[in-house]
């Protein structure tokens, strides 16, 4: 029978000679658990004054109409976060200045509709902010 690990507190990885701050990481029985924002707001109506997201896996419960998220800064290629949105209200996700989701535009906000979910996911870095696909 296997033990599950657990660090608890801050961890670090190091991507491309910088260090990453993140949260708890957690292995039980094969399955790698990592740390998530499970009450999330939706803040700003802008790229620029969007509530900014430093974890991979995230819950907003708290959106005014068209308020935003900003995906993390420190996301290389295949970098991907998970936003459910169970705010009562369509939220935008933004990237870093630079950044493109899907077709829409460097960048432009990707409207997530309230019970909905979107996989967001680095699949080059040809953009400053890089180029994005998602999975919904």
């Amino acid at each position: 029978m296997q033990k599950a690990v657990k660090v608890v507190g801050e961890w670090r990885a190091v991507q491309s000679g910088r260090v990453i701050p993140s949260g708890n990481l957690e292995l039980n029985d094969g399955f790698l658990g990592l740390s998530s924002y499970p009450d999330a707001a939706a803040a700003g109506t802008t790229q620029t004054n969007a509530n900014s997201l430093d974890q991979p896996f995230v819950v907003c419960t708290s959106a005014a109409a068209r308020a935003g998220l900003r995906l993390p800064s420190y996301s290389g290629i295949g970098a991907e976060t998970v936003v459910f949105n169970r705010s009562g209200n369509p939220i935008l996700i933004y990237l870093l200045p630079g950044g493109q989701i899907e077709g829409l535009g460097t960048n432009a906000g990707f409207s997530l509709g309230n019970t909905a979910s979107g996989r967001f996911v680095r699949v080059s870095s040809d953009l400053s902010g890089g180029q994005w696909y998602v999975m919904s």
